[in-house]
């Protein structure tokens, strides 16, 4: 009789295990079928996809151009159409001059490698070029939300499965999938390399310079992982410095070679400048005080946005947690992941404070991994990671 309660409960216990693949199936057809039904459509598609068009058959940029927007005319709706080919930013000119048309199309463009060969691939394939921009980045999301729900190597406890979607549409995941751009593939890839990290992964090496393919930023949370693993001495140590290089080259032949400019003073003065009509005949000299400009502007933003407030209570909440944790007397098993927690934590802030350094603008869809996976992380740790003593009745009694 003894041994007969344990079976029952062993045997609720594998049935409910069994729900939670479904359930998060449910949650991520919502999630694809709410992304779908609302893409987000701006001009950076259409570079993408001239970009993926011309990898498939390079062709004379008159061709490329004309074939282009006439695709863009018959997939989107009217008004968007006129939007996007409007006197804003010079997009009259670019949907009707070859050469301005050209000079943006490879305007850093063509650095974003995998999601421009991810829609060509998809255009082999006979989908839709532009449905094909929101197809991937919609794939992407959804697949970063599994990833993270499965992001610890513990048991998922209900209270974390439920909150997933939630998280997902809050920290910026949905509109990630909604950008036909390669943030959701980055916010993918950042997520993974989180996963990778917590189960030891060597795989987790390649990764760090393929990141660089999917968006050049991406080099701030490799240095920090890179710095991070030689501290722990996890993997061999040459492994990991020849990661590191192959991280950096990557990163300057994109940026020399792919690109031929600076990147970054191109895409700062770019942004906060004025958008030429030939962006590549166009010098962007960054002065110390438009920087300091931006970066005033950007820090006054950060106030406005909300998410930035939850996350920065949840990075303080959660640190606080493992922080109190990581001298306790714990196996070692326990304590190296603690430890690897703690440092997800840490390295999350550092990468939006580093980010922000770099590109002062606090939009959401450059953090919505970071936001997420601490969030993820701190409501794991307050339903199963940390057990706090609630005080009896008769303390609370004394206290009074």
């Amino acid at each position: 009789m003894n041994a007969y309660f344990p079976r029952i409960a062993h045997s609720l216990s594998s049935q409910r295990n069994r729900w939670q693949p479904l359930i998060l199936l449910l949650f991520v057809l919502i999630f694809i079928g709410l992304s779908l039904a609302r893409p987000k459509l701006e001009w950076d598609m259409i570079a993408y996809v001239a970009i993926a068009k011309n990898i498939i058959a390079e062709q004379p940029i008159e061709q490329l151009q004309t074939e282009v927007y006439s695709e863009l005319k018959a997939e989107v709706p009217a008004e968007d159409f006129a939007r996007l080919t409007s006197t804003e930013n010079s997009r009259d000119i670019i949907a009707s001059d070859p050469e301005a048309f050209h000079q943006h199309i490879t305007f850093f463009y063509d650095t974003r490698v995998v999601y421009t060969w991810l829609i060509a691939g998809a255009i082999k394939l006979g989908i839709e070029p532009f449905f094909a921009t929101s197809l991937i980045s919609t794939l992407a999301a959804a697949l970063a939300i599994v990833f993270l729900t499965y992001l610890l190597p513990i048991h998922v406890p209900y209270g974390l499965l439920f909150s997933i979607l939630p998280i997902a549409l809050a920290n910026g995941l949905f509109l990630v999938a909604r950008y036909s751009t390669p943030d959701a593939l980055a916010a993918l890839c950042t997520v993974f390399i989180y996963w990778c990290l917590l189960r030891h992964k060597k795989i987790l090496l390649l990764l760090l310079p393929f990141s660089i393919l999917i968006r050049t930023d991406m080099i701030i949370l490799a240095a920090i992982v890179c710095a991070y693993l030689l501290l722990i001495n996890r993997h061999a140590r040459i492994l990991v410095i020849i990661s590191g290089a192959a991280t950096v080259l990557t990163y300057l032949l994109l940026s020399y070679v792919v690109f031929e400019h600076d990147l970054w003073s191109s895409v700062i003065g770019y942004n906060y400048d004025e958008k030429p009509s030939y962006a590549q005949d166009y010098s962007f000299d960054i002065s110390i005080g438009a920087y300091l400009d931006a970066l005033k502007i950007g820090i006054l933003s950060f106030s406005y946005q909300p998410m930035f407030l939850v996350f920065l209570i949840m990075l303080i909440n959660g640190a606080m947690l493992f922080a109190s944790q990581i001298f306790r007397r714990v196996n070692s098993g326990e304590q190296k992941l603690q430890q690897d927690l703690l440092f997800v934590l840490i390295s999350c802030a550092a990468y939006v404070g580093l980010h922000f350094l770099l590109f002062p603008e606090p939009w959401l869809r450059f953090f919505a991994a970071q936001y997420s996976i601490v969030m993820v992380v701190v409501v794991w740790a307050n339903l199963v990671g940390v057990r706090v003593q609630l005080p009896s009745n008769e303390s609370i009694d004394r206290r009074r």
